[in-house]
């Protein structure tokens, strides 16, 4: 296949090249780019599962008007859940496809959200409106 696009003009390399790079989804700086956007991800989707268990635990341990700040902070935390749930559904929160369709459903759980029409709404959306 290699061999073919070079001589149509779409490839400059070598076999190895082209399947390095369709085997992993893009040249080396593309996956430097995604593993760093990864990275940030998990590093945003662990910081959302702390302050949620604190949100969670502010509320149970706490009565009356004691409890708005946990309340509150869970309110936060279910929008920044839904963010967090937006990339998984565009592919850009974790490596595989496969991950981001179960972060993105274990995401929408506790929202009653449905990730797999929430995905399908929403990427219909881009089709129809930019």
């Amino acid at each position: 296949m290699a061999a073919a696009l070079q001589r149509l003009g779409h490839w400059e390399g070598t076999g190895t090249d082209f399947r390095r790079v369709h085997a992993v989804g893009g040249s080396e700086a593309e996956v430097g780019e995604r593993h760093s956007a990864s990275r940030q991800f998990r590093f945003r989707l662990a910081l959302f599962v702390a302050l949620t268990g604190a949100g969670a635990a502010a509320v149970a341990l706490t009565a009356g008007w004691a409890r708005l700040p946990g309340q509150v902070l869970l309110g936060v935390m279910f929008a920044h859940a839904l963010e967090l749930q937006h990339q998984c559904l565009h592919g850009t929160g974790l490596a595989t496809a496969r991950a981001n369709r179960w972060a993105g459903r274990l995401l929408g759980a506790p929202m009653l959200v449905s990730y797999s029409h929430y995905r399908a709404r929403h990427l219909r959306h881009h089709r129809y409106l930019g």
